[in-house]
């Protein structure tokens, strides 16, 4: 490749749904929008999803007040965020300290880092 050589992107982008166990093997063009080797309509808005603003569950621990130092909190987001914000969202919730008691699907931290998603509680738990 030379020096002010563009790089060409792939015509298409081949990925595998995980919408259903049927684990449909997609084919998606980029530039048209042009879907194949979807099994249901599901897998065709999953595969245009994930070429031009994938999306994922936020999943990670965050501190608590329990006596215990190492007892963390496991949290998830309550839907998923664009992928480029993960980042953000894990530092956001390494600054805080959750206060027991916690009941699972408990807000922790609501609309994160203005993502339209809330941190909620994974599970229940006691001081």
């Amino acid at each position: 490749m030379n020096c002010g050589e563009t790089i060409k992107k792939p015509e298409r982008v081949n990925i595998t749904c995980v919408i259903c166990p049927k684990g449909c093997n997609i084919s998606v063009d980029p530039a048209t929008g042009d879907v194949s080797g979807n099994g249901c309509p599901r897998g065709k808005t999953y595969a245009l999803d994930e070429v031009h603003d994938p999306k994922r569950i936020v999943t990670t621990t965050v501190r608590t007040n329990s006596a215990y130092p190492e007892a963390m909190l496991a949290v998830r987001s309550n839907k998923p965020v664009p992928r480029k914000m993960l980042f953000e969202i894990i530092a956001e919730t390494n600054r805080i300290c959750v206060e027991l008691p916690v009941q699972m699907g408990q807000t922790i931290l609501a609309d994160v880092c203005g993502s339209g998603s809330d941190i909620i509680a994974s599970r229940s738990m006691d001081e």
